[in-house]
């Protein structure tokens, strides 16, 4: 049931507030009526009215001096205001527009134009409050965890937002193409349970409904659960929730699992070190010079790898200093830095595109940063592709986005397809993406987590997606770029 548009009336004579609570209630408004300026402050506060009838000509307090005071009040300062007025001059008008009247109305008015005034106004107010209902919604989910998806009656996609786009892979720009919601998902995850998917079709009272990409080589299981929600007033409209249950589902994401990683990363090589020192104190003269040297080898190893792994954290800690080190440097020294550290890391190809305009920018972030954020994100590439021999293509482009001028560096390689879920925690610290936790994946886990430090440290930005029609994934960057020098 659609619900009526309250109109508050303001009249000091009893006899004009009665005529027009008469004409305008045949039109099915819900009217309040108001004896003189006070008594309409005071109404107006307890229930926001979708219009305001105000008399200009009133004791003690004026018309103009009402709508000053509604329009000076927040909660009220959006709701229409017409002026009944016998003021025909044009003085009396603009005085009326700069207490902020939305409209005249003469008296004596006419019945039809008063009607067909008030009409169009609560309308216009009414579509004005719903776009401002929909408005604060998306940018709710926008910046919501969870993904959520608006489908019609035909279970058309109308709105997903950002999380809901990674999850679909959709594209990210604000246009959608048509698409239906359950061929979709069937696209990209097996549904289940598939009878109550088959049966209901997404029926808001069958749950419940998951989603799920099966685990693979090089990542587990993902589980999506599906709410269905109806949108009050718009019964032909359905909200779809897609939560990630994923830790819910296994205990091998419980966060006990990264402590006992970085445990085990900085437990093993210092055990090694350790019971190979004690080895070599208890046994000193029993070795031969030969047996001396194979042990002082695997101690140094085991003593290099523990310092590797304990600098990774600490260069974790370091990202946000870092980024403020030293002065900028430009794109054109960041990508001959990527050539070479391709070069040092044996990468099979590796491919750099930047016009010349972008190669002149100079970035805020130090060239120390970004040599680390380079090395990562190239290190990466090789440690994860399955031959170790990735291909790497570097796209540098500027852009005079919002908040300012910035190169989009775009790092592409050709290795493996990660889940949602892998892509959403790849800037997590701690967080390694193999299919099961081994200890043995070379690195803490910190790499992409200090990258992200370090690029977010200087307002830029980073995310992670997966390569459209072939395997491996894109690291997008948006470094900011030193004013007037782009």
């Amino acid at each position: 049931m659609a619900m009526k548009s309250t109109i508050l009336i303001v009249d000091d004579e009893p006899f004009g507030r009665a005529m027009l609570a008469a004409l305008l209630k045949q039109a099915d408004y819900e009217i309040v009526l108001a004896r003189d300026g006070g008594d309409a402050l005071a109404l107006a506060n307890q229930q926001p009215p979708d219009l305001v009838l105000l008399d200009v000509m009133m004791p003690d307090m004026d018309g103009f001096a009402v709508c000053e005071q509604l329009r000076a009040t927040p909660a009220l300062a959006d709701v229409p205001i017409i002026l009944l007025t016998a003021l025909n001059d044009e003085e009396s008008r603009l005085r009326g527009i700069r207490a902020g009247a939305d409209d005249f109305i003469s008296k004596p008015f006419n019945r039809d134009e008063l009607r067909a005034r008030v009409r169009t106004i609560t309308r216009l107010n009414r579509y004005r409050r719903l776009l401002a209902e929909r408005t604060k919604f998306e940018w709710v989910a926008e910046h919501a965890s969870e993904g959520y998806v608006l489908l019609d009656a035909a279970n058309q996609i109308t709105y997903a937002n950002q999380r809901a786009r990674l999850y679909l892979h959709l594209p990210l720009t604000d246009l959608l193409p048509p698409l239906n919601f359950f061929e979709l998902a069937c696209r990209w995850y097996h549904p289940q349970p598939v009878e109550a998917w088959n049966g209901a079709d997404g029926d808001a009272s069958a749950s419940p409904y998951y989603l799920i990409q099966p685990e693979t080589a090089t990542a587990p299981a993902f589980w999506l659960q599906v709410v269905f929600l109806a949108v009050p007033g718009t019964p032909a409209m359905r909200l779809a929730r897609l939560s990630d249950v994923t830790e819910k589902m296994s205990l091998r994401y419980d966060r006990a699992g990264f402590r006992e990683m970085l445990l085990h990363k900085l437990r093993t090589p210092s055990m090694v070190f350790l019971s190979s020192l004690e080895l070599l104190q208890r046994n000193t003269n029993r070795f031969t010079p030969t047996e001396l040297a194979e042990l002082a080898q695997d101690m140094y190893a085991s003593a290099l790898r523990l310092h590797r792994q304990v600098e990774q954290v600490l260069d974790y800690f370091r990202a946000p200093a870092l980024a403020q080190a030293g002065e900028g440097c430009t794109l054109a020294q960041v990508l001959e830095d990527a050539e070479q550290f391709g070069a040092a890391l044996e990468i099979a190809a590796l491919q750099v595109t930047a016009p010349t305009e972008a190669r002149a920018a100079r970035l805020t972030l130090s060239r120390q940063a970004l040599n680390v954020v380079l090395w990562e994100i190239l290190q990466n590439a090789k440690k994860f592709h399955p031959r170790e021999t990735p291909t790497v293509q570097i796209t540098a482009l500027l852009t005079s986005d919002h908040p300012g001028t910035a190169v989009a560096l775009s790092i592409a390689d050709d290795g493996v397809t990660l889940s949602p879920q892998q892509l959403a925690r790849a800037w997590i610290p701690y967080y390694q993406g193999e299919k099961f936790f081994t200890g043995q994946v070379e690195g803490m886990g910190l790499g992409l987590a200090t990258v992200a430090a370090l690029v977010w440290a200087a307002g830029g930005a980073c995310r992670m997606l997966n390569r459209e029609n072939a395997p491996g994934v894109i690291v997008e960057l948006r470094l900011p770029v030193e004013a007037g020098t782009a």
